[in-house]
């Protein structure tokens, strides 16, 4: 677990919200690795830039790997969809209640 200052309900909701809200447009299985390294390899709550770094790190890898699968032809030249699609409204959900967790275990922490 990572420290945090202390907050109030009002502040804790905010955060969740502002925090869910950019992480959604990034897959689940990128944000959950994120925080969960996140929290194994900092002492401190990141901000959430931090966050959203190691989301585009992780993205651009991601990318890069698919782009050389491409090219040895290990997986079609042409891709289903080049364009990211929204998250869905579930898939919103289960990060924000990711989030809400990690906060909440934080602040009590």
């Amino acid at each position: 677990m990572t420290a945090k200052r202390k907050e109030g309900e009002f502040d804790l909701e905010l955060s969740i919200g502002a925090i869910t809200e950019e992480l959604c447009e990034y897959p689940e299985d990128i944000v959950r690795t994120v925080c969960r390294e996140w929290a194994r390899t900092n002492t401190f709550f990141p901000v959430l830039k931090e966050l959203l770094d190691e989301c585009n790190k992780l993205m651009e890898l991601r990318k890069s790997l698919l782009s050389q699968m491409r090219e040895q032809r290990v997986i079609s030249n042409k891709p289903k969809n080049e364009e990211w699609t929204p998250a869905t409204e579930d898939e919103k959900k289960k990060v924000s209640d990711m989030v809400a967790e990690c906060i909440r275990n934080l602040s009590a922490g």
